[in-house]
This record gives C-alpha cells, structure tokens and sequence, in this order.
C-alpha cells in the first residue's frame, strides 16, 4: 500500500525506501464503508490515520462539516503531541467504502525509537497538515474582522490573538490547551501563512 502512495501521491515523493519500509512495519490497513465510525466526538485520539482511499466526513451537531477524500487525516495534531488535541473534536464517519491507513499512537513511539528519520518525516506531513488547516481557517473568513491582517508575516503575539479571538471554537481550544512553551514553538512555525 505505501508503495503505491509512494509512487502516486506525493505524500511520501521524498522518502528513501528504508523509510517506507520502516513505516510498513508499524502502519496497518483498516477498510471501512458507509457509516463505519472512524472516530467518535469527545474520545481520546489513539490513532493517527491516513485515508488512501474511499471517503470519510467529519460530523458535528449531525451536520456533515468536512469531507476528508484520499490523503485527508485524522489524529495528526495528537501524532504532534499538541496539548488539547488528545480528543477527537467531531465525530467521523465512513462516507463510501475505503482504506484508512493507521498508526497507533502507542506505536508511534515505538517508530521513534527504532526508525527516528521516518518519525520524523512523519511528524513533518502532520505539522504541514496543522498549518493547512490553521491558513485554511484564516482565509476562509472564521476570524473576526478586527484582527484580518494584511501581510503574510505574523508576530508571535499576532498568531495568539488569531487563536485567542477566533469565533471558532476549535481553534480556541487547540490553543487554550497549549502550554506557553508550545505556543512559542507553534507561532515561530505558523509565521508565515
């Protein structure tokens, strides 16, 4: 299966093939369908998935509020260790049937001991997967109008108030539940939007 995102997708373009064998070793295929549950509001995230195939949706308030298509994950910011993203924000479902490639997390650490540069890459897809969806927050117009900004850099205290006066409440709880030390590293990543 990795071979295959690996030579159709670019999601794995750069990785040596010692690096896709160590994930191999780790990751398991999960096949769902329609109306599978993936993952469940309010529950602990014990999984870092990838969806290789197939559609799922997140849910909230039984609104469908995403689709996540081929590509799209689920667990990346808990694979980050972020405080405050160890439970599932919204429910998510199995929309047709497909294949969620998965890592436990448990396992992951396991990954880190005995494959430190596939770890990392690793970590390197969910960190731009973060600063997608933060951008993609931004642009798509969840912010209040009196902190729209005009340029591209941002300062740490710029960044903090996009999180701290966000109408939305995901955003507010992803960085309440950050620790000082993580909102500094975050912000000297996330500059540059």
């Amino acid at each position: 299966m990795l071979e295959l995102l690996h030579q159709n997708t670019n999601i794995f373009l750069k990785w040596a093939q010692s690096e896709l064998v160590g994930l191999a070793e780790i990751v398991r295929c999960f096949s769902f369908n329609k109306s599978s549950v993936l993952a469940r509001k309010e529950e602990p995230v014990d999984y870092f998935g990838l969806v290789v195939s197939g559609l799922a949706v997140a849910i909230h308030d039984d609104c469908i509020i995403a689709d996540l298509p081929c590509l799209e994950m689920i667990g990346y910011m808990a694979l980050l260790n972020l405080a405050g993203t160890h439970y599932h924000f919204f429910d998510v479902m199995g929309e047709t049937d497909g294949v969620l490639l998965t890592l436990r997390l448990e396992e992951a650490k396991e990954l880190q001991l005995k494959h430190p540069s596939t770890f990392t890459k690793l970590q390197d897809i969910a960190s731009a997967k973060c600063v997608e969806v933060v951008r993609y927050q931004y642009l798509a117009d969840f912010l209040p109008k009196e902190l729209k900004i005009g340029c591209s850099y941002l300062t740490d205290k710029r960044i903090g108030e996009l999180f701290e006066f966000s109408s939305n409440p995901c955003l507010k709880e992803f960085w309440a539940g950050l620790e000082n030390k993580e909102r500094v590293v975050f912000g000297r990543s996330a500059r540059f939007l």
